[in-house]
């Protein structure tokens, strides 16, 4: 995956030495340093099965080289600005064309996720729909939240590609969603001001 992740995207975008699966051991002295905050205990809900990372992130699992060194496809080690440049090279035809951005944004499940335990709304790989968004907002936004509070998303109908990452973790998402809806709320009131669809 890293190899594949490097030619077919890295390189081509000009983001290598920012997005990976894998990071070289060259490149670990580069990384940002994680730091706990002092999180309350977490708790799976009913019925849901979560990995000790999923329910309390720990620095030093995220820290540890074995990890970061490791080629898990679920696991990628990025800079923001390296996630959004790939995710806008998703949204502008670069990486994929308008039929299967259309695809990947296609509800693919609906129903409870079963690691988490919550309401889940999934396209093909990712989560449907802006963190924190009220549930009667049309959305065609998709992405991913990270652990620690992380996030990233993007939004095809606004061409915003938005990616947050943190280096103190945290058990909640609310910097991120903080931010998440300070961007989408300047969106519409561009679109607004610009006389655009969707304003």
């Amino acid at each position: 995956m890293r190899q594949l992740l490097r030619e077919w995207i890295t390189v081509p975008l000009g983001t290598d030495g920012e997005l990976y699966f894998g990071v070289p051991s060259t490149e670990l002295a580069r990384l940002a340093w994680l730091e706990d905050a002092a999180p309350p205990s977490a708790t799976a809900p009913d019925g849901a099965i979560l990995a000790p990372w999923e329910m309390q992130p720990t620095a030093a699992l995220g820290n540890s080289h074995q990890i970061l060194s490791a080629d898990i496809p679920s696991v990628g080690t990025f800079t923001a600005q390296g996630i959004a440049a790939m995710n806008a090279a998703a949204l502008n035809g670069q990486l994929m064309d308008t039929a299967q951005l259309k695809g990947l944004t296609a509800v693919a499940f609906e129903g409870t996720d079963r690691v988490f335990g919550n309401h889940a709304r999934l396209g093909l790989g990712c989560p449907l729909g802006r963190l924190g968004a009220p549930p009667n907002e049309p959305s065609t936004a998709f992405g991913w939240a990270g652990g620690g509070g992380s996030y990233v998303y993007v939004d095809p109908a606004s061409s915003v590609s938005f990616a947050m990452t943190k280096t103190r973790l945290t058990p909640h998402f609310d910097t991120a969603q903080r931010l998440a809806d300070i961007t989408a709320a300047g969106t519409v009131e561009a679109r607004h001001r610009d006389g655009l669809p969707g304003g």
